[in-house]
């Protein structure tokens, strides 16, 4: 995730729109701006896929994903890992950004949900190791062909895979 993506997903839209409109003499120089508008630009992107998702026909289900819902603690229970939770809300929001593997990342870490299951101090030990190390490199056998890609895009990748698998009926 860049610095940019980041910045998008710290600060609030009211935030990123002052450092862009602010000339005072505590203003940002122009490469700050231009980060910032660039974060600016996600933040609003960000929101409009997840207000589409709002929208849809599985939109409370999305709200109790996205927000650390009952839904959650449903998976939970039936499941005993909160892995098939996030894969849930995971495959709502790539379908809803066209499979777009940032995007898609950027918002999860918006989510309540993602915050608390990442956190090790506030969630279960031992049930989410998976988004605990997320943004964590993943060390891989051949770097050349694989790349250097962290824990959450390898499970973003296996989660598009399983998508595009064609259905047995």
């Amino acid at each position: 995730m860049t610095y940019t993506e980041k910045l998008s997903i710290l600060l609030t839209k009211q935030q990123l729109k002052n450092i862009i409109e602010d000339d005072g003499p505590r203003s940002v120089n122009q490469y700050g701006k231009d980060q910032a508008r660039q974060a600016y630009q996600y933040w609003n992107d960000d929101a409009n896929v997840i207000y589409k998702l709002l929208d849809g026909r599985s939109g409370e289900k999305f709200k109790q994903l996205f927000s650390n819902g009952q839904a959650v603690f449903d998976y939970l229970r039936k499941y005993h890992s909160i892995k098939y939770a996030m894969g849930a809300l995971a495959m709502m929001i790539l379908r809803a950004t066209k499979f777009d593997k940032k995007q898609t990342n950027r918002i999860l870490h918006r989510s309540p949900a993602f915050k608390f299951w990442s956190d090790p101090k506030a969630s279960p030990a031992g049930k989410n190791l998976e988004f605990i190390n997320w943004d964590k490199l993943y060390m891989t056998t051949n770097m050349e062909l694989d790349g250097v890609k962290t824990h959450g895009e390898i499970y973003l990748d296996e989660l598009i895979d399983k998508m595009k698998q064609p259905v047995e009926v």
